[in-house]
Order: C-alpha cells, then sequence, then structure tokens
C-alpha cells in the first residue's frame, strides 16, 4: 500500500514537472549570442551597423524609382547621377514637394504618352541656347498674348487679315488742296496749270483716293 501510494505520488511529480519546465524555460531570458555581447561592448559599432542597413534599406525601397529614371533618362555617368542628386537635394522642400508631384503625374500616364512628352524633351535639349531663351521669355507674357502670337504663326492670313482691319479703321487725313497761285502764269508753264492738267496729276488722283477712303 505504501508503495503503491509513492508510486502515485512520483508520477504527480513527475507530470507536474514536465508542465511546468516549459512555463520557467519562456519565462527565463534567451542567452544572447556572442555578437550581440560584443555589440554591446562596441557601441560605435552598432551604430554604423544600423546606418549601413537604413542605407540599404533606403536604396531597395527606391529601386523603383530609379529603375524608372533609367528607363526615362537613360544610362546617367556616375557625375551626371551625383549632380541630380546634388540639385534634387538643394531644392526646398515646396520645390521638392512640386517636383515629386510632377513626376507622379508623369508615371500616371500611358505609355504613349510618356514616349512623346520624352521626345519633346529631347527636341527641347537640341536647341540652341539662344531658342531656349526665346522660349522662356514666350512663358512669362501673357496667356492672352501668348494665344494670339499662336494664333498668327498658325495662320498667318488671318493675322494679316486682322492687321488689315485695324489699319482701316485708322482715320486718315485727305491732302491738302493747293491753291492756284495769284500772279498771271507765263506761256510756258500754263499747259502745266491748266485745270484739266491738274485734274489729270498724280497729286490730284492721290487726294481723290484719300477723300474716297
Amino acid at each position: 500500500m505504501m508503495k503503491r501510494r509513492a508510486a502515485a505520488a512520483f508520477a504527480l511529480a513527475l507530470l507536474g514537472f514536465a508542465f511546468a519546465a516549459p512555463a520557467a524555460a519562456e519565462d527565463r531570458a534567451a542567452p544572447k549570442a556572442p555578437r550581440e555581447r560584443w555589440l554591446e561592448r562596441h557601441p560605435l559599432v552598432r551604430e554604423r551597423i544600423e546606418r549601413r542597413q537604413e542605407r540599404r534599406r533606403l536604396w531597395e525601397s527606391s529601386r523603383d524609382d530609379r529603375a524608372a529614371l533609367r528607363r526615362d533618362l537613360g544610362e546617367l555617368g556616375p557625375d551626371e547621377r551625383r549632380a541630380l542628386r546634388e540639385r534634387i537635394v538643394a531644392l526646398p522642400p515646396p520645390e521638392r514637394r512640386a517636383l515629386r508631384e510632377r513626376i507622379d503625374r508623369y508615371r500616371s500616364l500611358d505609355p504613349a504618352q510618356q514616349q512623346e512628352l520624352r521626345e519633346r524633351l529631347g527636341a527641347l535639349r537640341n536647341l540652341d541656347p539662344g531658342e531656349r531663351d526665346r522660349i522662356r521669355a514666350a512663358r512669362r507674357v501673357a496667356p492672352a498674348a501668348r494665344d494670339a502670337a499662336r494664333a498668327a504663326r498658325r495662320d498667318p492670313r488671318q493675322a494679316g487679315e486682322d492687321t488689315g482691319r485695324v489699319i482701316a479703321n485708322v482715320p486718315r487725313r485727305c491732302p491738302a488742296i493747293p491753291r492756284p497761285s495769284r500772279s498771271r502764269p507765263s506761256p510756258s508753264s500754263s499747259r502745266s496749270t491748266s485745270p484739266s492738267a491738274c485734274a489729270r496729276s498724280p497729286r490730284a488722283e492721290a487726294w481723290r483716293t484719300g477723300c474716297a477712303r
């Protein structure tokens, strides 16, 4: 009888130990790896490792942006990439946000529209500096004046008609009538000063034409 009770107590103790051991192991902190213990003793090394991991994370997050930039601008050399990065970093925050919005609008376009914009950008790059300055100056003109100039370039005949209409509305003064001389004309000049000759003279014709208008 005593042996049975002792065996039952021993079995219960083993069963309790089997259930309590995992919980105790979870509560007890696991020993740190040798690398973690070494990094705790060298905080500067830990900071360098964390900065490197952060740079790698940023590099991986911007992989799509780099692929799009390479597709749009082609292969860039190290100096060109560095110059482009410096120019973007030097922008004020509002301009940088505006640039990001323009990039997002460009990427939302269809591939055909993106190709058209890239071709226009290439054509602008091939222009002479003077032509680029002229385009920049034209962008500073008021929209109404810019539209009028664009319409004149597209339809020169219509622009000529508008110009002629403006000129026609300008009032014209008739030329003054030359007064006849009171002195008696000489026989030699009587032919040139006769009324019929004055009527046929170019000056009289010009006067009649101006008054008719």
